[in-house]
């Protein structure tokens, strides 16, 4: 039975291998509406770090690995051809040329070489544009104008014949005309020597090979020249090339890829002698191609509508780049020297020699789950039972009804299979050459999805979300022994519905999206395996299978094949399409050999090639660009664009612009696979590894800036790039305004200053000013005090007098009262008493006193009675003092002794000064007088 096995072994491994040999073709790059409408793409000029550009109908579009810009001609001119010289690109239309250069932020100006009215530069439509040692060659219909870049020089050369390419090889410029291949020598052009049979084919490129140069005709092959002598060049399959009719062409090293006008595009390798053919059936947008240009190891493809590359550099391919009317891709299979492709839709069988070709195996219309290779046969399991494979049909096994996938019985004598199927585990055994159905494991009669066998009855089965099932049967009887149902890890992760169990150099492990676990039967538990995890790269697995000596995985990610043998690195290369995520049901996973797999997912069928591993020193330093930066308020504005030629501002942006988009990709995002990337700011923390490409900042502040961002490769490799800009600060916080500040700031303080020597000379004349005032005050003070001292000696004084003079009086009445009363004959003594009575009359009106009153009443009163006199010259001295004593306030009691009259005659008095002061009667005679003292 071993034998037999290792044989059948054998076998398929060898099948395998032969039918690796050419397997699937390379990915088609689309790039969607951004270059849906472009027509007419005659010429492509790829130039360094990815930067390609398109001479279309429309414009000469620029790509920079992520965007696509067009730039225009400024009279509207179509575009013929395209070159990148140095520090330009130089651009021809119809009878005019010129070229396009960056200027400091980016963007692409147009400067135009043709003179007018210079019959020289018109030479119709210039198709090509050649360059050597600074001379310019510009190809017509018809003639070569000759431009020197440096003196500007112009020089044209005609010929008769009709120009289709040209190509400028060793400083020679070779010429495909329709009278045979010329060559420029000097200011001639002239027959190549010994290529005299090309002057009745239509050449349609020339292509250096080597020291010799390739001469591609449209519908007679190709020939090898050597500058002497012409021999035909044979290319693979070249009926069924030229049957298209070649237009155009382009080589790189062993690689040469013709563009038909009918059939689409072929890429030769001149060195297996391999031809993969690229056309609308299997992805390519159009058949008729119009230019070529390999770039990075890629092929460019202008076509009569759209653009799109060929990713021949990438370590991947495809069976079809167009959407495969098969159906959604679950497995694969080779056998008898086919493939088989199991979908949706059925089964598919494909010949490998005519790729894209599919036919559909007759009874296989359904789901198909899987297909294993058992005991010589391949079996087929299907919505509908299991089927035996034969060519373009297949037969069904009677007794299975929905089958998931097969293995053989370990155990067993190779010729008995488990069989996983809807409503159990049943038992198929091949006798001769026909599979019978025995029965299903007793006992157990659920789905049984992906069985995998840990050993001779014990079965493995994924049980959907209810985690997964170890089923253990007696291989004699097919009877029930023990079942156990695990639905978490070890460390309670749910085991559901997308764990995929597989068997791996005999132990059993569990792929699940946190990683490798395996069966621990010592703690019976689905522990994490540190081991496997460790081999594969910690990641999100969704399928295991082993090949031989190499474990190969599915990652969400990566692909992964990993050595058995310790100490040897894994291979992990990225999935692309990244979106394409391998279908979840069965394994997908077709090993072919060691080096080569293919997985099936909803987009169709892809291939990898290990031995083409993407390396890390390969990983391109411009897989990381700063494309486009704009400022988006108060609306969207471009500052900078990225430039083929480097070049870099530092733009100055309005503080009123403060809030700036900053756009970055990768420029070979296809060929680097899942790129990831890191960005920050003026030195701050790196943010955590993203796929977005496009980052905000909003309300900057003035200041210099210094965006930076890094591009990750799968393969470790990292690339990166940076970008300065300012933002100007506010006009109120600007240079010149900060100067006024200043300014204004040195006159505020002059202005203090001599504000504040005013102040202290103001205060210092205010404290003179309150010091005299204050000497004044108590001045005045002192003269008010000896005023008030001697208006109080004046009212004492006249207080004492009014006594005395009362006293006087009293003593006059008494004494006028003893004169009377003295009898007669007392003559002496009434004498006496007259004297005495005259003696006191003249004490009482004194005029000493009065005029000493006067003047101490004048001095405290503000010459009050000198200015009453003076306006009152007609009152007698008694009115006058009695004016005095009214200002004093004295009553009419008080001044009657002083004046030696009777109160009544004070009273009479006062009536006679307001007569005289013609006063009325609720006028007031003291405020009257009041008036003389101011």
């Amino acid at each position: 039975m071993k034998r037999t096995l290792l044989v059948l072994l054998l076998t398929l491994a060898s099948s395998l291998c032969a039918l690796a040999v050419g397997l699937g073709i390379n990915i088609l790059e689309n790039y969607g509406n951004a270059t849906s409408g472009i027509s007419k793409t005659w010429n492509i000029a790829a130039a360094d770090q990815g930067w390609a550009f398109f001479a279309t109908r429309d414009a000469v579009y620029q790509y920079n690995g992520n965007d696509w810009t067009p730039l225009y001609h400024p009279s509207g001119l179509d575009f013929r051809s395209v070159a990148v010289v140095g520090k330009r690109v130089y651009v021809g239309s119809i009878n005019e040329f010129g070229y396009f250069t960056p200027d400091s932020d980016g963007d692409m100006l147009y400067v135009n070489l043709t003179k007018n009215n210079d019959p020289n530069s018109r030479i119709e439509n210039v198709w090509a544009i050649h360059e050597h040692n600074g001379v310019l060659y510009f190809q017509g219909d018809n003639r070569v104008l000759v431009y020197d870049a440096d003196t500007h020089k112009r020089t044209t050369l005609q010929t008769v014949a009709k120009l289709d390419c040209s190509a400028m090889i060793n400083g020679i410029l070779f010429l495909g005309t329709d009278r045979g291949l010329k060559m420029v020598v000097g200011n001639k052009i002239m027959d190549a020597p010994g290529a005299q049979a090309l002057r009745e084919v239509r050449i349609r490129a020339i292509l250096e090979y080597g020291k010799d140069i390739l001469i591609i005709t449209a519908r007679d092959g190709a020939w090898r020249y050597n500058g002497s002598t012409l021999t035909p060049f044979e290319i693979p399959q070249s009926d069924r090339i030229w049957d298209g009719e070649v237009f155009t062409a382009a080589i790189n090293g062993n690689t040469l890829a013709l563009g038909t006008i009918h059939a689409g595009v072929y890429v030769v390798n001149l060195k297996t002698g391999k031809v993969d053919f690229y056309n609308e059936t299997n992805g390519l947008l159009d058949n008729t191609v119009l230019s070529l240009s390999f770039q990075d190891g890629d092929l460019w493809t202008g076509l009569d509508s759209g653009i799109q590359k060929i990713l021949l550099s990438m370590p991947v391919k495809t069976l079809s780049n167009a959407k495969m009317s098969i159906g959604s891709g679950y497995v694969a299979a080779a056998y008898d020297g086919k493939y088989y492709l199991g979908t949706n839709r059925g089964l598919w069988m494909m010949d490998p020699a005519r790729q894209g070709a599919f036919t559909l195996v007759n009874g296989s219309t359904g789901q198909v789950w899987s297909l294993d290779h058992m005991a010589g046969d391949l079996l087929c399991s299907h919505d509908r039972g299991l089927f035996v494979v034969q060519g373009d049909k297949m037969t069904r096994i009677p007794g299975v009804t929905g089958a998931w996938n097969v293995q053989y019985m370990l155990g067993g004598d190779g010729s008995t299979a488990l069989v996983g199927n809807y409503n159990g585990i049943g038992v198929v055994r091949k006798n001769g050459s026909d599979w019978q159905f025995l029965r299903n494991i007793a006992g157990f009669d659920e789905s049984a999805f992906n069985i995998i066998q840990s050993a001779p009855g014990e079965v493995w089965i994924n049980h959907g979300d209810d985690g997964v099932i170890r089923l253990k049967f007696n291989p004699g009887t097919f009877a029930l022994v023990s079942k156990k149902k695990y639905s978490h890890t070890a460390d309670q992760h749910p085991l559901g519905h997308d764990t995929y169990i597989s068997q791996i150099a005999g132990k059993t492990y569990f792929a699940t999206d946190h990683g490798i676990y395996s069966y621990n039967p010592k703690s019976d538990s689905i522990e994490l395996d540190p081991e496997m995890n460790r081999r594969l790269g910690d990641n999100s697995f969704l399928r295991l299978k082993q090949h031989g000596d190499y474990i190969f995985a599915l990652s969400d990610r990566d692909v992964v094949r990993a050595s058995l043998k310790p100490g040897v690195a894994p291979v992990i290369m990225p999935r692309y399409p990244s979106s394409s995520a391998p279908v979840t049901e069965i394994n997908p996973m077709l090993v072919i050999n060691d080096s080569v797999m293919m997985y099936s997912s909803e987009k169709g069928y892809t291939v990898y090639d290990f031995t083409q591993r993407t390396d890390t020193a390969s990983f391109p330093a411009y897989l990381a660009r700063i494309n486009e930066v704009d400022v988006t308020t108060p609306r969207d504005s471009v500052v900078f664009r990225s430039n083929f030629l480097g070049r870099k501002s530092v733009p100055k942006i309005e503080y009123s612009n403060n809030s700036i988009r900053i756009r970055w990709g990768s420029s070979q995002a296809a060929s680097a696979g899942d790129v990831t990337y890191s960005y920050r700011l003026n030195g701050g923390e790196w943010s955590a590894p993203t796929h977005s490409t496009v980052k905000e900042y909003t309300n900057l502040r003035e200041g210099k800036y210094t965006f930076e961002v890094r591009a990750y490769g799968v393969n470790g490799g990292v690339a990166s790039d940076t970008f300065q800009f300012r933002i100007l600060p506010p006009w109120y916080r600007s240079g010149w305004a900060i100067g006024v500040y200043i300014l204004l700031a040195i006159a505020l303080i002059v202005a203090l200053f001599r504000g504040e020597k005013r102040f202290i000379h103001k205060k210092e004349l205010q404290a003179t000013k309150e010091k005299d005032l204050e000497i004044d005050r108590l001045e005045s003070q002192r003269l008010q005090d000896e005023l008030n001292h001697k208006s109080q000696e004046m009212s004492n004084t006249l207080m004492t007098l009014a006594s005395r003079n009362e006293m006087l009086i009293s003593i006059k009445d008494e004494l006028h009262s003893i004169y009377a009363s003295l009898p007669s004959g007392s003559e002496n003594q009434r004498k006496a008493l007259l004297l005495l009575q005259n003696k006191i009359d003249s004490n009482i009106s004194a005029d000493d006193i009065f005029k000493r009153f006067e003047e101490e009443f004048d001095l405290v009163h503000s010459d009050f009675i000198k200015r009453l006199r003076a306006e009152y010259p007609k009152l007698t001295n008694s009115e006058t003092i009695m004016c005095a004593y009214i200002r004093m306030n004295f009553s009419s009691k008080e001044m009657a002794p002083l004046l030696n009259i009777s109160v009544r005659g004070v009273e009479t008095m006062r009536y006679r000064l307001r007569k005289k002061f013609d006063l009325q009667r609720e006028d007031s005679l003291h405020e009257f007088l009041a008036s003389f003292e101011n």
